[in-house]
């Protein structure tokens, strides 16, 4: 297996009244966090053949842009079922980070629920042998990536703010970075989780997170089509990452991490 692609983590820390925060700044990628992850885990893939790839996206999921971006590095073909944009105002709209994923080479097809685009990626999948990749890369040979590069990115933390790190805030779609990185991270490192409401509570894959040990669960007052009602200093995702920040400034301690995933 080639070694993973090795991507730069950089940190920021946001003074509170507590203390300061310190934020892992994958804002700063263009493909986010899991881009950190995705050329390996397709390259994989296409060793074993695949040439052509296909996933279904919530309206703002940024894991659309680092597929479509990784996508177009390999010289393979990206499909894309996108919900239409909750915000905009007339239906049928892609959001922002689709024409991203367009433009970066994916063919989109814009339906009107997750529901249904997971149905259409599915079936499409089965009619052109595509390689479906679930939602969020809920995949295992994409967590086995993706594992070590957090590990290796908490290290590059580690050394970068010689911080007594005690608890991590990381925001949850589909529990995928939560669990890689419960999956690495020290034992006594609490993780906070704040579901941002893409599955709801009751959902097994976010039961399934709540089995896991030292997390605290929260989730947001927003729906995931509503914005974040309180906006932080520096850009994250305002209908994933951002609405971490009303939790944060109000519960953080001094030295917590937040891991903003997104811009």
């Amino acid at each position: 297996m080639k070694e993973p692609r090795i991507y730069p983590t950089q940190v920021s820390r946001v003074d509170l009244d507590q203390g300061s925060l310190i934020v892992l700044r994958d804002d700063l990628l263009p493909g986010g966090t899991k881009q950190r992850a995705c050329v390996p885990f397709l390259e994989d893939r296409i060793a074993g053949g695949d040439r052509r790839f296909v996933y279904a996206s919530p309206f703002a999921g940024f894991a659309q842009v680092a597929l479509a971006l990784a996508c177009r590095e390999l010289g393979v073909e990206c499909r894309i079922f996108a919900e239409e944009d909750k915000t905009a105002l007339l239906p049928g709209c892609p959001h922002p980070f689709t024409a991203i994923a367009a433009n970066a080479g994916a063919e989109v097809k814009i339906v009107k629920t997750l529901n249904v685009a997971e149905e259409q990626a599915q079936q499409y999948a089965r009619e052109s042998a595509s390689n479906h990749i679930p939602l969020g890369f809920a995949h295992e040979a994409f967590r086995e990536r993706f594992r070590t590069v957090l590990a290796r990115c908490w290290e590059e933390i580690l050394a970068k703010t010689r911080a007594p790190i005690r608890r991590v805030w990381v925001p949850v779609g589909s529990g995928t970075i939560a669990s890689c990185l419960r999956a690495v991270l020290p034992d006594e490192i609490e993780l906070l989780l704040v579901n941002v409401k893409v599955l709801g509570d009751q959902d097994p894959r976010i039961q399934k997170l709540l089995s896991l040990p030292i997390v605290c669960y929260h989730s947001t007052e927003e729906e995931f089509h509503q914005p974040a009602r309180i906006l932080p200093p520096l850009p994250s995702n305002t209908h994933y990452d951002a609405k971490l920040w009303r939790l944060i400034r109000m519960n953080a301690l001094a030295n917590d991490l937040w891991w903003n995933v997104a811009r």
